[in-house]
């Protein structure tokens, strides 16, 4: 996102104020009040070194990413890849629109992945199809290829 190395408190605050700026939306997409109050928990923590009960999840955060920061996000993992769009906007022209794409390493951190031109992307989780603004199904069209 550009926000350098240093930037996880920012990201925090920001993903924690879309979860509560639209949780009735992501009690639809995260399945349920309990899911979105403990995925709250998880981000509601600001101090170096948080525990395991802190970290923050994929796919929990990838809508929340994805929304909060009008991006497509590609996460890639040997146990699960997906691809998340933002669930409300509209999507931007191609010249506009941000592609981020992270990889699972070591079993408890993710990294950047740089993709070059016409590159794999993982499938969507379903669940934006099934919460998703019928302009912000709009997302999938130029990725259904």
């Amino acid at each position: 996102m550009g926000f350098g190395d240093n930037a996880w408190c920012k990201v925090r605050r920001d993903l924690l104020k879309e979860l509560r700026k639209e949780s009735v939306i992501y009690e639809l997409i995260l399945n349920g009040k309990e899911r979105v109050q403990h995925i709250e928990y998880m981000l509601d923590y600001f101090e170096d070194f948080p525990l395991q009960d802190r970290w923050m999840t994929i796919p929990d955060m990838g809508h929340l990413i994805a929304s909060c920061y009008n991006v497509i996000l590609m996460t890639w993992s040997v146990h699960q890849s997906l691809t998340f769009f933002p669930y409300e906007t509209a999507p931007l022209d191609s010249i506009y629109r941000r592609e981020i794409s992270i990889g699972f390493v070591n079993h408890n951190h993710w990294i950047k992945v740089y993709l070059e031109g016409q590159h794999p992307m993982p499938p969507v989780d379903e669940r934006l199809l099934r919460c998703a603004t019928i302009t912000a199904s709009d997302w999938l069209t130029p990725y259904q290829r």
